[in-house]
């Protein structure tokens, strides 16, 4: 016997699973984590690599016609485009991110071979010997082109400009119309490697020790400090109210208060064990990872001051690895490293023929081969949110 009730029985079914889609379609999606897509380094040899950066898995290599070169200006890199500036070559590469397919070339561009080139909407920005050329990513064609003093070294961006630094000691804020915005004068000689950058405000140090806070908006001085040639040539890593620099002469590295340029820690090195200034630190968690010249990772706790965990990277058999180079009219050594890249809490660094990736603890996720030795380009990765850290000095692009 049919009921009443069972009447509206059959009727709310239907109601409650329409509510239930509803509530379904509703529900946000779950925040995935971030994760690491590709990693990209180049060799000694002028090879361009792209890795698979969850597993290692070399995905493509691209090699030029120029072999042994000094490359140590990282690829520039975004969500479907990696920019490869060869020094050697006089030649500007741009690839297929995924692919690894040869989009177009530029040549010959007369390259200043300390810069990294670096990608901001759909131009590429390319240091000159002395000038600033902004290239079209479509083609390569030149969309700016700014006359600056001397040789570009160093090249950032942020709060709308990009952030140039020469071997004349002249730093500029240049919009990406390629307008010099304003200027920064040191009378102590070149930058020759990054800024830090944080809160509209540079920190950058002069190869004649001054290290020197500006103002991002109007390149006003805040401060700056002789740091008495604890290093030269190093690059600046800023964190949490404080500036990190790898100090070759004094094998340290020095912690400088962000405020006013005092000097706050310093971190000292074991005694079979060198730092190379040319390397620049990174920084996650309160701890400081660095590589020494013998190629030993080290991470420094930076409360306390002591050294976390180290682990002797694989140099292909031999102890240590260095070359001799001319800069400057000095001879100087290098170690086949590069600086240290952090991005979602994985530490990725290269040695000898390795690229590598390690955890927080320094275990190692994996290993790619390189054909030749790396030499100072740091690594770029590429995350599945598309987007990009650089090294130590650098951090994500914006």
């Amino acid at each position: 016997m049919k009921t009443k009730f069972s009447k509206v029985f059959w009727l709310i079914i239907p109601l409650l699973a329409i509510n239930a889609c509803k509530k379904d379609k509703d529900v946000p999606p779950p925040d995935i984590p971030e994760q690491n897509k590709a990693a990209f380094i180049s060799d000694y040899s002028n090879r361009l690599y792209a890795a698979n950066a969850q597993t290692g898995l070399n995905l493509w290599t691209y090699a030029t016609n120029i072999s042994y070169n000094y490359i140590y200006a990282s690829p520039a890199v975004n969500k479907s485009t990696v920019v490869f500036a060869d020094y050697e070559n006089h030649t500007v590469y741009s690839f297929n991110a995924a692919t690894g397919a040869l989009n177009w070339e530029r040549t010959p561009v007369d390259l200043a071979w300390l810069c990294s080139p670096i990608i901001v909407n759909d131009i590429v920005y390319v240091g000159s010997y002395n000038k600033l050329l902004g290239l079209k990513l479509s083609d390569g064609t030149t969309a700016t082109e700014t006359e600056l003093y001397s040789s570009l070294n160093t090249l950032n961006y942020s709060n709308g400009l990009l952030i140039a630094g020469t071997c004349g000691g002249h730093l500029y804020g240049i919009d990406l119309s390629g307008n010099i915005k304003w200027e920064y004068l040191s009378n102590s000689s070149c930058y020759h490697f990054n800024a830090a950058i944080n809160n509209k405000t540079v920190y950058i140090l002069s190869s004649g020790a001054k290290l020197s806070a500006v103002n991002i908006t109007n390149g006003a001085e805040i401060w700056s400090t002789m740091i008495n040639e604890y290093t030269d040539n190093a690059s600046v890593v800023y964190n949490n109210g404080m500036l990190f620099i790898a100090g070759d002469y004094d094998n340290r590295i020095f912690a400088f208060d962000a405020a006013n340029g005092l000097l706050k820690h310093s971190y000292i090195m074991p005694t079979d064990q060198y730092v190379n200034g040319y390397m620049a630190p990174a920084i996650l968690d309160g701890v400081v990872y660095m590589t020494s010249e013998e190629g030993t990772l080290f991470a420094f706790n930076i409360a306390n001051e002591t050294i976390k965990w180290q682990k002797v990277l694989d140099l292909g058999g031999k102890t240590h690895q260095r070359i001799p180079v001319k800069l400057d009219g000095r001879t100087e050594d290098y170690a086949y490293l590069a600086s240290v890249t952090i991005a979602n809490d994985v530490i990725f660094t290269g040695a000898g023929r390795y690229l590598n990736a390690f955890d927080k603890n320094g275990n190692l996720k994996w290993q790619m081969a390189t054909i030749d030795d790396i030499n100072c380009s740091s690594p770029v990765i590429l995350s599945d949110k598309d987007k990009v850290y650089r090294g130590g000095n650098a951090g994500v692009v914006e």
